[in-house]
């Protein structure tokens, strides 16, 4: 915004008044977002050869279920978790309404200093509108990136642990298949080359198990965080609209200038 003391003025209040068009015509457009970084994210890592030992041993004991699972995991759990982060980065370090409100604000402490009278009153009371409208849109959009980021970070947690889980569960079938090998021993018996093959199946059902678990839990806390959007979205449309400027705002006789001194 020019500054209104380099305005060539007439004179005190009652004088003519000054021939300058709308204080806020010449105000510089709000700033821009500023533009997110784009971070580039290292290749997420699966444990392939784990991956590799459950399903060799999952056919041998026709046990479909454990290779459907794996499949699940590695092509559909993790998603677009990385683009999903990338956004919820943009809610959350978005600063145009702060900044928006920080130019309104030092436009106003500039038109202070050197104007007076009705229009000057009523800018002061319209910016003093319009920046508590930009407090409240502000909390809103940082409250959506928050949302978003717990978001990925259920994704995050649960794949971390299900690749856990299959490290650990391919450890176990290495140490079953070693009884296994056992038993085919001459002098070991039937009941021994049984057991260890339950034991097998018994560490592919729990995999299953514990993966559905986590699965099942991932999903009811996206249920909540998907219940918390759609309240952001009900604050979006409640979003404030601006009332149009007021009429003496534009009307140059209704702004005075402050005497010198």
């Amino acid at each position: 915004m020019a500054d209104p003391s380099q305005n060539s003025s007439p004179g005190p209040t009652g004088s003519t008044p000054p021939s300058w068009s709308n204080p806020l015509s010449d105000s510089p457009a709000p700033a821009a977002p500023k533009a997110n970084p784009i971070p580039n994210f290292p290749s997420i890592p699966y444990p392939s050869d784990s991956d590799k030992k459950i399903r060799e041993v999952a056919e041998k004991v026709n046990h479909p279920d454990v290779i459907q699972m794996l499949d699940n995991i590695k092509n559909n759990l993790f998603g677009n978790a990385e683009k999903i982060e990338l956004i919820a980065q943009g809610w959350a370090s978005n600063t145009s309404m702060v900044d928006s409100r920080t130019e309104i604000q030092h436009a106003t402490e500039k038109l202070s200093g050197y104007w007076s009278g009705p229009a000057y009153n009523q800018y002061s009371a319209y910016a003093a509108d319009v920046t508590g409208a930009f407090d409240t849109d502000q909390s809103a959009i940082a409250a959506m990136g928050t949302t978003l980021g717990n978001c990925v970070s259920i994704v995050y947690n649960t794949y971390a642990a299900i690749v856990r889980f299959i490290g650990n569960t391919a450890a176990d079938l290495v140490n079953a298949a070693a009884n296994v090998l056992i038993t085919l021993i001459p002098g070991v018996g039937e009941l021994e080359a049984s057991n260890a093959l339950q034991a097998t199946i018994d560490i592919l059902t729990g995999f299953i198990r514990n993966c559905t678990d986590l699965l099942s839990s991932a999903v009811e806390q996206f249920g909540q965080y998907k219940g918390t959007a759609i309240g952001f979205t009900a604050s979006a449309a409640g979003f404030k609209q601006l009332t149009p400027l007021p009429d003496q705002i534009g009307n140059p006789g209704s702004w005075h200038v402050n005497p010198a001194g």
